[in-house]
């Protein structure tokens, strides 16, 4: 890889994750789950998902999970994403809302100052039910689209493949041995397989400037403002 491939370019509490995942948000309001948590309020939903980064090892470019942003009423949740535990992560939070947005998921493409962050263009709505878990899947990168440069190497990332997966059955038994809330009872589940709907998402450029974080990325060096970011209300249904 060489310079030119990439160019140079709160939460109060912190998430319940079976690695630790940096949290931060504009909120106080998700709630821990505590270990010996045994009820939800009426007015909560807990979100229960996990995210697989691990395929990432597999491509030539050095390029891996950075964030997973989720937005609910008027708040965002930013979670850091690890490559920790073979890529697996399982993670909790109890919402006031009746819907969350997976607005966005980040990566990093390149290594040290040839790095470059990228951002999916579309987002994911995904319907809770009140006062109960709500398993919305396993989030894994099925693949990763290149361009191509001049001498047949791979270039920057263009679009990525993402799928909401049901693998109930080995993140429910992971939660049940550390989480007395999830013991003799059965999430509901929300799994919309394809996120957006999409085969493959758009990735944009995050632009970076000394005073803030520029999100009208772009894509493979094409000026263009992405679209806007728009989360649920809490009364959506």
């Amino acid at each position: 890889m060489t310079a030119s491939t990439f160019g140079y370019s709160s939460l109060n509490r912190i998430v319940y994750c079976f690695v630790l995942a940096t949290v931060s948000a504009g909120c106080t309001s998700t709630a821990v789950i505590d270990h010996d948590q045994v009820t939800i309020d009426p007015n909560s939903s807990v979100v229960a998902f996990s995210v697989n980064t691990g395929t990432l090892s597999e491509y030539e470019i050095p390029i891996r999970a950075a964030r997973l942003h989720i937005q609910y009423g008027t708040e965002t949740v930013s979670i850091r994403l690890s490559e920790g535990r073979a890529g697996l992560q399982r993670i909790l939070l109890e919402v006031p809302a009746q819907a969350v947005l997976f607005s966005q998921f980040e990566l990093t493409a390149g290594a040290g100052i040839f790095s470059d962050d990228y951002r999916t263009s579309d987002s994911q709505l995904v319907i809770l039910t009140q006062g109960e878990i709500t398993y919305l899947g396993r989030i894994e990168i099925k693949k990763i689209e290149f361009e191509e440069n001049a001498d047949g190497s791979l270039g920057k990332p263009i679009s990525v493949k993402l799928v909401f997966a049901d693998e109930l059955e080995d993140d429910q038994l992971a939660w049940e041995q550390q989480y007395k809330l999830f013991q003799n009872r059965v999430p509901n589940q929300q799994i919309v397989g394809d996120w957006a709907g999409q085969d493959y998402l758009s990735l944009w450029r995050k632009e970076w400037t000394k005073f803030y974080t520029q999100n009208n990325g772009r894509r493979s060096g094409i000026n263009r403002e992405g679209p806007p970011m728009k989360g649920p209300t809490d009364g959506q249904h």
